[in-house]
């Protein structure tokens, strides 16, 4: 049998957005059925979704388990696992829509966990406030 990953790590860790942390949250350690209950969890917090985009890594498995959830009415759906400042999940809306302001509404940003403040358009399911 395979040791299970630590979701939460302690150490000395450089992040994807190139800061320096003393905590990881290492997504890759969840379950089918983690992400599966997630996306439970997550489809009250965000209401109805018409699509869902994944901004790569761990979080196309988050896409996948909520694409069992698609509704057609709503708004698309941009989805990341850990979020840290907010830039990853803004380029990704950015890829996706044309540079009108008024076409952005037609999208709401989802994620895991937030390690700090998020954009306006962005639900965190569990947030972080502290410091590293």
């Amino acid at each position: 049998m395979a040791e299970r990953r630590a979701l939460f790590q302690y150490g000395n860790f450089k992040l994807h957005s190139g800061a320096r942390s003393r905590f990881k949250i290492d997504c890759d350690a969840l379950t089918a059925e983690d992400w599966a209950t997630l996306a439970e969890i997550a489809v009250r917090r965000v209401g109805a979704f018409s699509t869902v985009w994944s901004c790569g890594g761990a979080s196309e498995r988050f896409a996948v388990a909520l694409r069992a959830h698609l509704d057609s009415d709503g708004p698309a759906l941009i989805v990341d696992d850990v979020l840290t400042t907010g830039e990853t999940i803004t380029d990704m809306r950015n890829a996706l829509t044309p540079n009108s302001p008024a076409v952005r509404f037609l999208y709401k940003g989802l994620v895991v966990f937030a390690r700090g403040k998020c954009p306006k358009w962005v639900t965190p399911l569990f947030q972080y406030t502290g410091e590293d």
